[in-house]
């Protein structure tokens, strides 16, 4: 025995005290690598300084400088000058004192491009479409949108007048508007669809989203026997950690992992737990997730799909799996810097995009995504965000769809539509009649709308490099003949794709009445998504089998 406690002496301990200097020596290798540096850039910016040609502007060269460091990190860690504090509480805070109005600049002047309902601009009398001509007596030319934002938002109590333009009438009409705290809800809509499924879109993880839910759940659960429940978290950003964890505690027992976040500093690495009673284990619960679902929604949707509690159905989420807090730098400056990464309670990390090797802000290949499985051993997959258990692809919007969009032509007609129409019927029931769309038609006759289909550009470089290799001349009939069979096709594009078009103009003209909630009853009843949602919840044996993992997706 003495002979063991002899040789672990003389071999554990030496060991341990190499480690600690080689340890000690890595810190003060890398302490010394960041005086170094620290000290080249003090000395060459002294030299600049001194020497360079003309006087330099230190405080905008250095956050330059800064911005650009951090440019090679991740998207989320960013220098927050002390001008720009207070803009950043605003924004953070979800809370702004302004009117309830968005604008956009289009050609030389300003235009509003949505209204929050029952916001001041809207009690105004404000509708969108309308140019906004000065603010407070300052004229908007050669301003940008940020400038004008700047104008517009305020302090909570304060008035701001608009002078505005009509763009049917024409008629200038000037509103004075007081500033409120804009606080933007999170549940812009819930109700019931058809067979009994109850349907909540969540936009966002304020304070009181949570509450909201469940709220909303209880509301429905106890006016109708329910067969299901939709939670839409399609577009939504994300917001806080602690509302996602109370989010799955709902419909998942008490003492479940939800989320974990894992740092370089032991002490961001915290597991969060579900630490109440649930409301509701049964219910069968679909997600919805797209592309833009991020943060907070990947939690959600991520743990619950981890869990077999929920079916999640749509497109791969965005994949933003990295922690940021707000550290204090010297003459009230701050840094919002990217401290841990979220994972959830398969193991897997929802990040997508890895921003830490390498500086490749790449996704990783699919031959290097990381396997795990959820708690009945379903496959899931690290690297990709969270890919849904049953993907409904998006179509593309078609060529002539995406010009109606991107020149305003939808959007200046539904001007036009409102201007002339006081009323429209409620959202589910309003529609595109023929006496609506032969307007339209003869509206975008008049405008100058041009766009390029995908054929047109293959031709038109096949007869560049033709030209350029000298065959043009021996294909030109060819070409000329594809060209003018294209065009003849394309003058049939608005029929072709009318039912695309109907679909974006309802919107266009929904939102124009009654706003988010409209645009989202009218949306509804044309999506793939909850077509599927409500199949996969009233077929139980396809359900059950999907989250126990016998299921393939036809």
């Amino acid at each position: 025995m003495q002979l063991k406690k002899d040789l672990l002496k003389n071999t554990l301990i030496p060991l341990i005290l190499l480690i600690a200097v080689i340890f000690a020596g890595a810190v003060k290798d890398h302490d010394f690598e960041i005086s170094k540096n620290l000290d080249i850039f003090a000395t060459l910016f002294k030299q600049l300084n001194s020497n360079y040609a003309e006087e330099i502007n230190p405080g905008a060269l250095t956050k330059e400088a800064i911005d650009a460091m951090l440019s090679s990190l991740d998207p989320y860690t960013v220098y927050i000058p002390e001008a720009h504090v207070e803009d950043y509480r605003y924004m953070t805070a979800a809370q702004l004192g302004g009117v309830g109005m968005t604008i956009r600049k289009r050609d030389d002047h300003f235009e509003v491009y949505e209204l929050i309902e029952d916001a001041p601009a809207h009690k105004a009398g404000i509708i969108i479409g309308d140019i906004i001509l000065d603010i407070d007596g300052h004229m908007l030319t050669g301003k940008s949108e940020n400038d004008v934002n700047t104008l517009i938002n305020g302090q909570s109590g304060t008035s701001i007048s608009f002078t505005m333009k009509n763009p049917v009438s024409e008629k200038i009409y000037t509103k004075k508007i007081a500033r409120v705290d804009i606080k933007p809800g999170n549940i812009p809509y819930y109700d019931m669809l058809s067979n009994d499924i109850a349907y909540i879109k969540l936009n966002s993880f304020t304070q009181t989203a949570s509450a909201d839910i469940k709220k909303s759940w209880l509301t429905l659960r106890e006016k109708h026997s329910l067969n299901g429940l939709i939670i839409d978290l399609r577009g939504n950003g994300g917001g806080l950690l602690m509302e996602a964890v109370k989010i799955v505690n709902f419909f998942v027992n008490q003492n479940e992992p939800v989320v974990s976040t894992r740092g370089r500093i032991a002490k961001r690495n915290i597991t969060y737990q579900t630490t109440a009673s649930p409301i509701d284990l049964s219910v069968p619960l679909i997600i919805l997730i797209d592309r833009k679902s991020a943060s907070a929604s990947e939690i959600v949707a991520g743990a619950l799909q981890d869990l077999d509690r929920a079916v999640v159905i749509g497109q791969p989420s965005f994949g933003k799996g990295l922690v940021q807090n707000i550290v204090p730098l010297t003459y009230n400056a701050q840094l919002k810097v990217t401290v841990a990464k979220y994972y959830i309670p398969s193991g897997r990390c929802i990040q997508a995009i890895e921003y830490f090797k390498n500086n490749q802000h790449n996704q990783p290949p699919d031959s290097l995504l990381k396997k795990y499985t959820t708690r009945n051993q379903r496959p899931v997959y690290e690297g990709r965000g969270i890919a849904p258990d049953i993907e409904v692809e998006k179509p593309p919007m078609s060529n002539i769809a995406s010009a109606l969009t991107e020149q305003h032509l939808l959007f200046d007609f539904a001007t036009l539509f409102r201007n002339n129409n006081t009323a429209i019927d409620p959202p589910d029931k309003f529609s595109i009649n023929q006496h609506i769309w032969n307007d339209f038609l003869l509206f975008i006759k008049q405008k100058d709308y041009s766009y390029q289909t995908k054929t047109e550009k293959l031709l038109s470089q096949i007869t560049e490099t033709a030209k350029e290799e000298a065959y043009y001349n021996l294909i030109k009939p060819q070409i000329e003949h594809l060209n003018n069979a294209v065009a003849t096709e394309k003058a049939n594009d608005i029929e072709r794709h009318k039912e695309e078009i109907q679909n974006l103009l309802l919107k266009e003209i929904v939102y124009r009445y009654y706003y988010e909630k409209g645009h989202i009853i009218a949306t509804l009843s044309h999506e793939k998504e909850i077509d599927e949602s409500i199949k996969i919840i009233l077929n139980s044996t396809t359900t059950m089998s999907l989250l126990a993992g016998g299921y393939t997706s036809k």
